[in-house]
């Protein structure tokens, strides 16, 4: 379509968009008039058929908003902002006191919880050392009673309520868990040793370990002869007297200088028999040159009587 005012190709538009000017729309009713066909062809429309929707036109009349003057607006635009803004407040008020007031309580519950959960940690653990204690009381009234009897037995009374057990000789403090064990694999052998329980010298129910000392009993026979000779020696001679007249007759057979160290030099402190100690330490000696010896050797065997001790034997080397 053309615009009949400026001339301008609008198409169907209602309104020319280079004037303005608002083109002629044909009715529903109207019909556009078309030149009439020639030689007897099909008349064709110049112009497209009208639409059933009557064309739209434009408001004439502003909305309310735009009819406002602008300090108006910006009046109201300063009531919403600042209504929203305290809207906003109170809601982020209200939720922070319950979100306090909900920490607050998960706070204290928590508190509570930790309590009793020590409370209850502390409870277990007392628990757990009363039947400790209960369990090496058990354990040593059980190892006093092996005392005296055969490693075997002990052995195997001891593994059978899950204990490691090792075996320390009596007299020497040396590990022999080898060669006992070997014994309890051999019975009927040559080597067999046959050992028996002296004491316990370690304990520990949590890992279950125990260490047994033994000792054969024909030196438990001689050991305890030698410890009652030494009691009744000692009853008759005291040892610190037979050291002394030990050192007294030193200083006559060497009178420029003679020192016993029977104390950090001492080798040997034995009964001879029931009446007599051998006694062996080092000693320093002087001669008339001022040659002094130092650490060298000295023996002596003592009997007699506190009150009288006598030298019997003497030697320096």
């Amino acid at each position: 379509m053309i615009c009949p005012n400026c001339s301008n190709e609008i198409g169907a538009d209602a309104f020319c968009p280079k004037c303005g000017a608002q083109q002629e729309v044909h009715s529903v009713q109207e019909k556009p008039q078309y030149p009439p066909p020639q030689n007897n062809q099909q008349a064709v429309p110049l112009y497209p058929p009208p639409s059933n929707t009557p064309a739209l036109q434009p408001s004439k009349t502003k909305g309310a908003w735009e009819n406002l003057p602008k300090a108006a607006k910006i009046l109201i635009i300063v009531v919403a902002v600042i209504f929203f803004l305290g809207l906003v407040n109170t809601c982020t008020s209200g939720g922070s006191t319950s979100t306090q007031e909900t920490q607050e309580q998960t706070s204290s519950s928590n508190q509570l919880s930790k309590e009793e959960q020590k409370a209850k940690e502390e409870e277990q653990k007392a628990k757990e050392e009363e039947e400790q204690r209960t369990q090496a009381a058990e354990m040593e009234s059980k190892l006093n009673s092996l005392k005296g009897q055969s490693f075997a037995v002990a052995y195997n009374d001891l593994t059978a309520l899950g204990y490691a057990v090792t075996f320390i000789h009596s007299t020497s403090k040396m590990d022999f868990t080898q060669e006992v064990q070997l014994d309890i694999a051999n019975p009927d052998s040559e080597f067999y040793t046959p050992w028996v329980i002296v004491d316990y010298e370690s304990l520990d129910t949590t890992v279950k370990t125990v260490a047994l000392l033994i000792n054969t009993q024909e030196n438990l026979d001689n050991e305890a002869a030698a410890n009652a000779m030494q009691q009744a020696l000692t009853e008759k001679l005291d040892v610190y007297y037979a050291w002394a007249a030990a050192e007294s007759y030193g200083k006559s057979l060497y009178p420029y200088g003679f020192k016993l160290h029977y104390i950090v030099g001492k080798l040997a402190e034995t009964p001879e028999d029931e009446n007599t100690w051998f006694l062996k330490a080092t000693c320093d000696v002087t001669n008339a040159y001022g040659a002094k010896m130092k650490n060298v050797v000295c023996e002596a065997k003592v009997t007699g009587t506190s009150d009288n001790p006598e030298i019997v034997y003497f030697i320096v080397y």
